[in-house]
C-alpha cells in the first residue's frame, strides 16, 4: 500500500527523492509516527513503478526487474522501457538544486546535460561513456543522502559494466583531482582514464547560461549508437 501510493507520488513527479516521497506517503496513510519497518525498500517502489507504468512487464525476467538491479551486462540495453526510465530518473534532475557555491549553473539535469556535451566533444562515437555523462548525478533523485549506491541499486542492472564504473567510482575521482591520491586497484584500472576524465567533465559542467542539447536529443543520439553498433 504504502509502495503503491510512493509509487505514484514519484510518478507525479511532484515529490522530491524515493526515500523522502517514501516517508511523506507513509505519513499520510498511517497517520501516526513512523517507523523504519513502515517504510518499503527501493525494490518495493520499483516494482509498483513498473506495475504502474507497464515497463518491463513485457520482458522474460519481468517478474524481478528490481531485485536484479545489481546485475550488469555487456549488451546493449537501451529498450524503449530502459530509455522511458531513464528518462523518468532525469527529469526529477530538474527539481534537484545543490549548494550554489559548487553548483552555480542550477538544477542537477542542466548540470547533466552540461556534461553531456562536454563528453560529446570528447567522446563522439562513444554511448557508454556518455550514458555515464548523462547519470552519473541520477542517484539524487532516488536518495540524496546516498546517491551513488541508490543509483546503482536501481539503474545498475541496465547499464554495462564500463559504465557502471565510471558513475561507482566518480566520487573518489573527484576526490583524486584535490589529493592526487587514489587506489592503486583504480589506477590500474583500464577506465582509470575515462574515469579521471570524467571527473574533469563533471566539474567544467557548471557554467550559468551554457547551451545544452534538451534530454529527449541526448538520449535520442545515445539510442542512435547504441542501435548503429546492433547493425554489425
Amino acid at each position: 500500500m504504502i509502495a503503491a501510493e510512493t509509487a505514484r507520488m514519484i510518478l507525479r513527479g511532484a515529490e522530491t527523492d524515493f526515500i523522502a516521497t517514501s516517508k511523506q506517503a507513509a505519513a499520510a496513510l498511517l497517520r501516526r509516527k513512523l517507523q523504519t519497518s513502515d517504510l518499503p525498500n527501493l525494490a518495493e517502489i520499483l516494482s509498483q513503478i513498473f506495475v504502474i507504468t507497464g515497463w518491463f512487464q513485457d520482458a522474460p525476467d519481468a517478474s524481478t526487474p528490481a531485485e536484479s538491479a545489481d546485475e550488469t551486462s555487456d549488451e546493449p540495453t537501451l529498450t524503449p522501457d530502459v530509455v522511458a526510465f531513464f528518462k523518468m530518473l532525469l527529469n526529477r534532475l530538474a527539481t534537484v538544486r545543490l549548494d550554489p557555491a559548487e553548483h552555480p549553473e542550477g538544477d542537477l539535469l542542466y548540470h547533466a546535460l552540461q556534461v553531456y556535451e562536454l563528453g560529446l566533444a570528447e567522446y563522439d562515437y562513444d554511448e557508454e561513456f556518455l550514458l555515464a555523462c548523462l547519470l552519473h548525478d541520477v542517484g539524487y533523485a532516488i536518495d540524496r543522502r546516498q546517491p551513488i549506491p541508490a543509483a546503482l541499486e536501481v539503474i545498475g542492472r541496465f547499464l554495462t559494466e564500463r559504465t557502471r564504473f565510471l558513475i561507482e567510482f566518480l566520487p573518489e575521482a573527484r576526490e583524486y583531482m584535490k589529493t592526487h591520491k587514489i587506489r592503486g586497484s583504480l589506477r590500474k584500472s583500464e577506465h582509470f582514464e575515462d574515469l579521471q576524465l570524467l571527473a574533469l567533465l563533471d566539474l567544467k559542467g557548471r557554467k550559468v547560461g551554457a547551451v545544452t542539447a534538451t534530454l529527449d536529443e541526448a538520449i535520442d543520439y545515445i539510442v542512435s549508437l547504441d542501435s548503429a553498433w546492433d547493425e554489425y
